[in-house]
């Protein structure tokens, strides 16, 4: 039994939520929001950040000692690759010699995962879903909480433990193939699934915040990545998609436009918080990639 803190990291601040994972499951305490003072931010110095953010946890009454980490899916770089059929122990290899000739930046300055897709009736070769991060970004956020004597106890990617959190809430959605789809902010994270498996996540950044032309782009957003995405699908459409915390007029005009199920979830509504959550969230689906690891935690 173990208490978290689990937080989405961004370049301008913490939002996150406090939980605790015990015999009987995950409980979820309040939520919390913490902005970056423009003067000191972890980029330039995470000891002195982190000092700054243990009195800003000490004001909040934040006292858990392990910390869960969500990069959003925008710091991020995430890659389908294919490799030839080969035993499992030289995927690692082949992984890291095909990643290294696609990307602009050195292996030895990124952090990388790997998850290995199930094969695929006709294909000779097996499809691997590659994640990296700058390696300074994750660890300028590892140094600001190890600073003050927390350990992080896992880290992740947005997209994927949106995912995570959309299994808990509805775990027929992950049977797909369906689509997930989130909007922080103007950041829109676009996650495919089908037959349990995440297939693959995409991140792109609405120009506008008028919420008429935000719901028309991100209708143009998700038929330009099903379209990308078409050889993955084998010709499947997608039967549903999941609009973490939008708005239901958006959900109208998906129905309309791509005949499929929408269904919105919203975790402020979905979680059952032990203290009614006091703070305004204009983006309540930046919740789900915190909620989701620390349910990733849970399933371990």
């Amino acid at each position: 039994m173990a208490d978290y803190l689990a937080i989405n990291w961004e370049k301008t601040g913490l939002t996150g939520v406090e939980g605790h994972i015990g015999v009987s499951g995950v409980s979820v305490k309040r939520i919390f929001q913490i902005p970056w003072p423009e003067q000191l931010h972890p980029e330039k110095d995470p000891v002195s950040a982190g000092s700054w953010l243990k009195n800003e946890f000490s004001r909040l009454k934040l006292t858990a000692k392990q910390i869960l980490i969500s990069f959003p899916r925008h710091d991020t770089t995430i890659r389908l690759l294919e490799i030839p059929e080969v035993p499992l122990e030289e995927v690692p290899e082949i992984v890291h010699l095909q990643t290294a000739t696609r990307s602009s930046v050195p292996l030895n300055q990124l952090m990388l995962d790997y998850l290995l897709l199930p094969a695929r009736e006709g294909k000779v070769t097996r499809e691997v879903l590659v994640a990296s991060i700058a390696k300074q970004t994750h660890n300028q956020a590892v140094k600001t909480f190890q600073s003050i004597g927390l350990e992080v106890t896992a880290t992740g990617i947005s997209s994927i433990n949106n995912a995570v959190w959309v299994t808990h809430c509805k775990p027929a959605v992950m049977d797909g193939p369906a689509l997930i789809v989130n909007l922080v902010g103007t950041n829109l994270e676009l996650t495919l699934v089908h037959q349990r498996q995440i297939l693959f996540t995409s991140s792109s950044t609405l120009s506008s915040i008028e919420p008429a032309i935000v719901d028309q782009t991100i209708h143009t957003e998700i038929n330009r990545f099903l379209l990308s995405r078409s050889s993955q699908l084998g010709g499947d459409k997608i039967s549903q998609i999941v609009l973490i915390g939008g708005r239901e007029e958006c959900a109208a005009l998906l129905v309309e436009r791509l005949q499929c199920a929408v269904e919105v979830i919203n975790p402020l509504q979905q979680e059952h918080f032990s203290q009614e959550p006091s703070e305004e969230l204009a983006s309540p689906g930046v919740l789900a990639g915190p909620l989701g690891i620390l349910y990733s935690l849970q399933q371990k």
